[in-house]
């Protein structure tokens, strides 16, 4: 099974996908740096899919109620990308947490867990090296979110259709 960024509304996915193939492979490295600066990747990776799901439950939201209510959308008028810009992972967690989509108790299970432990590791930086089973922890978790990201995505596109334009 892949887990590839598909084209789908992803720009530079070659690019998402290296980054991604790198991490990967530098978690396994015994590499404490490459180890480290694949956490930071994997960070910056699961930002990006939260980000990109709650657009996706928005846009989602927004066509059905444009539908539903001949041609009238009940949507806060505030720009919606700038609340998603400059927020912690936690901070989108939490926005997440106001949708109902399949699988969201364990997204959020693993994204929680993620994040408390790159918090534990950022911290652990200041005084000793991380350990191997951290790193460890917090890639096995992104796996886990990838996979449920990209399942929930799927069924989201299924019922909701994208359109290109």
């Amino acid at each position: 099974m892949s887990f590839d960024f598909e084209p789908i509304d992803h720009k530079n996915t070659t690019f998402l996908n290296q980054s991604l193939n790198e991490a990967r492979e530098d978690i396994k490295s015994g590499d404490r740096q490459k180890e480290i600066t694949a956490v930071l990747t994997l960070s910056n990776q699961t930002e990006y899919l939260v980000k990109d799901l709650i657009r996706n439950l928005r846009r989602m939201i927004k066509g059905a109620t444009y539908q539903n209510f001949n041609g009238v959308i009940f949507w806060p008028s505030h720009d919606e990308e700038s609340d998603l810009g400059k927020t912690t992972l936690g901070q989108l967690v939490r926005k997440l947490e106001e949708f109902n989509f399949p699988d969201k108790e364990s997204l959020v299970k693993y994204l929680s867990s993620f994040n408390e432990n790159r918090i534990k590791l950022i911290h652990k930086l200041l005084d000793e090296a991380p350990s191997k089973e951290l790193i460890n922890a917090i890639a096995d978790d992104f796996e886990n979110i990838f996979t449920r990201y990209k399942t929930i995505q799927k069924e989201l596109v299924q019922k909701w259709p994208h359109k290109k334009g």
